[in-house]
């Protein structure tokens, strides 16, 4: 199986993201940045959303915009 150990790293089997979109919510939390980071790390397109627009904006800050 695949999980987000406590380094904000997947561990074991994780299927090939390469060309895939993910969606994640809550992207401008603790979890979601993370999730983020390690979605894009793994080939995939992300996109972001949550409620709380200033701190998604200041997230973004340090991506890059994929599409």
């Amino acid at each position: 199986g695949c999980a987000l150990n406590y380094n904000n790293h997947f561990t074991g089997e994780c299927m090939e993201l390469k060309g895939k979109v993910v969606v994640v919510t809550g992207a401008a939390g603790g979890i979601g940045t993370a999730l983020v980071d390690q979605f894009r790390s793994e080939g995939a397109t992300v996109i972001g959303s949550d409620l709380k627009v200033p701190e998604l904006t200041q997230a973004n800050r340090f991506l890059t915009n994929d599409i």
